[in-house]
């Protein structure tokens, strides 16, 4: 019995802490979103047709990623990013190195990789 209470408790601060790293991963890429659509929303004049959607789909990845950790983080449950989503968005973002805030974002990003 006693055993059983140790493993029970191990448990528990096992998925507390699962619980927080998806807490703080998620708000990692809420931050990194926010400067993904702060770029597209200010340099939406100057970006191609194609490029704008592009960066959109990736906005919406972040996003999505973000809100799918919050819920897991609710249920103490292992999470991760959208990889697919940050390494094509470090693509696009470091071809528009010029841009104070693709700079930005591209820090964020690169914050999501490790």
């Amino acid at each position: 019995m006693k055993k059983m209470i140790i493993g029970l408790v191990a448990l528990s601060s096992f998925s507390a802490a699962a619980g927080i790293q998806c807490n703080e991963l998620a708000n990692q890429e809420l931050k990194t979103a926010q400067a993904v659509g702060e770029f597209r929303y200010k340099e939406y004049d100057h970006l191609s047709k194609d490029l704008n959607a592009k960066i959109r789909k990736l906005h919406r990845s972040l996003l999505d990623s973000a809100d799918n950790n919050f819920t897991l983080a609710v249920f103490d449950t292992k999470c991760s990013t959208n990889k697919e989503a940050v390494d094509e968005a470090i693509k696009v973002f470091s071809s528009e190195i010029e841009s104070e805030l693709a700079q930005i974002a591209l820090l964020e990003l690169l914050k999501l990789k490790h």
